[in-house]
């Protein structure tokens, strides 16, 4: 499944009038490489600082323990304790999901919002929130091109 330029702002879009009318969020927390794009967008728009998550070691098929995420010490603060929404493109299979929610739990924050613009059909729904379902098959971004 191929998703163009014009629907992938469309469903930016759609998020960010969903999330403003979400309680506010302290902190975005955006999962490198694939939720950098929106993260930052949201981030933007909702006037909401942004903190970058690197997920080393996983590449959607590697068991959850040898994934290691990483934030830099220097951004610690932003999430301690916060209301943090986690975004990224697409919920492949939850993976990605329960690694980060796991890390950032550690964080004890005060709330935890999983967003993804695009979930797979095969992913549970109430695995964080997200604008669309889409077939399970590949899904290419405009920025893969």
């Amino acid at each position: 499944m191929k998703i163009t330029w014009e629907k992938y702002i469309q469903i930016m879009e759609e998020g960010q009038q969903l999330l403003s009318a979400c309680e506010k969020f302290d902190t975005i927390v955006a999962i490198a490489r694939g939720g950098l794009i929106p993260a930052t967008y949201f981030s933007y728009h909702l006037k909401v600082p942004l903190v970058v998550m690197y997920c080393i070691g996983y590449d959607g098929r590697t068991r959850l323990e040898k994934c290691k995420c990483y934030i830099d010490p220097h951004y610690w603060k932003q999430i301690f304790k916060q209301k943090l929404l986690i975004v990224d493109d697409i919920m492949h299979s939850g993976r990605t999901y329960e690694v980060s929610t796991s890390v950032l739990g550690a964080w004890q924050p005060e709330s935890l919002m999983f967003f993804s613009l695009f979930k797979r059909d095969s992913v549970p729904r109430d695995w964080g929130h997200y604008i669309q379902a889409v077939p399970n098959e590949w899904v290419e971004f405009p920025y893969g091109e």
